[in-house]
């Protein structure tokens, strides 16, 4: 193998110890050891320059610089076009800002990590004629204002939203706000313009999603309860009523509370249905396509 040069060395030290203060939640000492591996070679590669100035802009976005973080993300992305981090952060922070310019009464955020791979996976499906999307889990209606104004766009699309919108285990355990759930979601459905599109069912999702049509979705979001039987079952039903050729996304692949089998419960949908269904991606959600 072939050996690092003093300058490479120094290059790495520098990032593994901005890696580290990262990791400690000691951003501004971070971005202090990326900007010197920055400055110790200035003829680096356009990747690795462009993966400096990200963690860079990551560092300075968890110190609340925005602006800052805004602009070495764009530095980053006119080196290398392709870098899909870069890019991400750039959508969830344009997403922030639409939803904030709209007044929509979110309490929690657990969906603008995610722009980016719906905008890549469901972005061929906007504006589609008699679109139909299920949504098991909606909360306060977060992810169901993203499709109503990005993909369900057509007159003629329609999207059922299926919660007890009671709360779960995991929302009480981690203290978040239930009281008025249902009405915040209404309220912010209501603010999209769209909400006769939208046919809300309240209840458990293994009672209502089994009374709902065979192969009638094109899409079908899973971010419902996060025990293993339960996500098992709702992958099972949604199975059922999705379209051939349809998408289905699970939510919370990497879900942090132990005790639940999240992750175990989507492993096993994918062995089950392997051969009916086309990966699509694999990180914090779960992206399948049903095979025609």
């Amino acid at each position: 193998m072939q050996s690092l040069s003093p300058t490479e060395r120094l290059i790495k030290a520098y990032v593994d110890l901005g890696n580290t203060l990262y990791r400690q939640g000691d951003f501004a000492q971070s971005l202090s050891y990326f900007q010197q591996a920055l400055d110790a070679a200035p003829d680096l590669g356009a990747f690795q320059k462009a993966r400096l100035l990200y963690n860079i802009g990551v560092s300075y976005l968890n110190m609340g610089e925005r602006d800052r973080a805004i602009g070495y993300f764009q530095q980053a992305l006119e080196l290398c076009p392709d870098l899909a981090p870069a890019r991400a952060e750039l959508q969830r922070i344009a997403y922030q800002d639409d939803v904030q310019a709209k007044g929509y009464e979110f309490t929690q955020d657990w969906f603008s990590r995610n722009v980016w791979l719906w905008q890549e996976q469901l972005g061929a499906l906007a504006g589609r004629e008699n679109l139909n999307a299920l949504e098991i889990g909606s909360w306060e209606g977060r992810s169901a204002c993203w499709l109503l104004e990005n993909v369900l766009t057509h007159p003629t699309a329609r999207l059922t939203c299926v919660d007890t919108f009671a709360g779960s285990s995991e929302n009480l355990s981690l203290d978040h706000d239930t009281e008025g759930i249902e009405a915040r979601f209404d309220a912010n459905i209501a603010r999209t313009g769209a909400a006769e599109k939208v046919t809300k069912r309240v209840g458990v999702s293994k009672d209502v999603v089994r009374s709902l049509p065979l192969d009638s979705f094109d899409f079908i979001y899973v971010d419902g309860s996060h025990h293993a039987p339960d996500v098992m079952t709702d992958g099972l039903l949604s199975w059922l009523v999705l379209k051939p050729g349809g998408i289905l996304i699970f939510d919370d692949y990497d879900f942090g509370l132990t005790g639940y089998g999240t992750k175990e419960a989507i492993d096993a949908f994918l062995a089950t249905f392997k051969s009916q269904l086309e990966l699509l991606h694999q990180s914090h959600q779960v992206a399948v396509r049903k095979k025609a």
